[in-house]
């Protein structure tokens, strides 16, 4: 095609015919060395960890003997709690009325049997005396109801839980966990 001078236009440039993007950085044949950033990153993650060891040295080394062998009072006040609620549950199964549904009370009864297990399992593993013992709870008078038994669930779930923010290690995990199946149980007897 000519142009309105007579002179031949160029040809539009086709897509293919772009020229390849520039790079801003020059091609080098020298080994990849590391960057001042990522030495100071892996320096300033050294430096950290060797000091988290530390100070976990150190307050391993400050810990009395003395106290890893008493047994913590708020195990022997959750397993007094758990008797208690196994004693009133175990009475509400022999005078229940069908009022609450009885394989719900067993459920409840046998998870509270097996916490109290537990707690005394717990108990035993610390080294020592134990500074408290739990006598058996008497059975409650008379059956307890649906109420009284929900209350009882939601008052032991506070109680563990608080004691548990108290302890650390397997401690508070058992009475955090004891916790969370008061709290269920309470649910159920709604």
């Amino acid at each position: 095609m000519t142009g309105p001078s007579g002179e031949p236009e160029a040809a539009p440039p086709a897509e293919n015919d772009a020229p390849p993007p520039t790079s801003h950085r020059r091609p080098t044949t020298r080994p990849a060395i590391l960057s001042r950033r990522y030495l100071l990153g892996a320096g300033v993650v050294l430096a950290a960890g060797g000091v988290g060891a530390g100070i976990a040295g150190i307050s391993s080394v400050r810990r009395p003997a003395a106290a890893a062998t008493e047994v913590p009072t708020q195990l022997h006040g959750a397993l007094a709690r758990e008797q208690a609620l196994v004693a009133g549950l175990e009475t509400a199964l022999r005078r229940n009325t069908g009022a609450i549904p009885a394989v719900a009370l067993r459920a409840a009864r046998d998870d509270h049997a097996a916490h109290a297990a537990a707690l005394s399992s717990a108990i035993s593993a610390h080294p020592g005396p134990s500074s408290s013992s739990t006598p058996p709870p008497s059975p409650p008078a008379a059956a307890p109801t649906i109420a009284q038994l929900r209350a009882a669930e939601l008052a032991a779930a506070g109680a563990a839980a608080a004691e548990s923010s108290a302890l650390a290690g397997p401690d508070a995990a058992l009475l955090a966990s004891i916790s969370a199946c008061e709290a269920t149980h309470a649910e159920l007897l709604t």
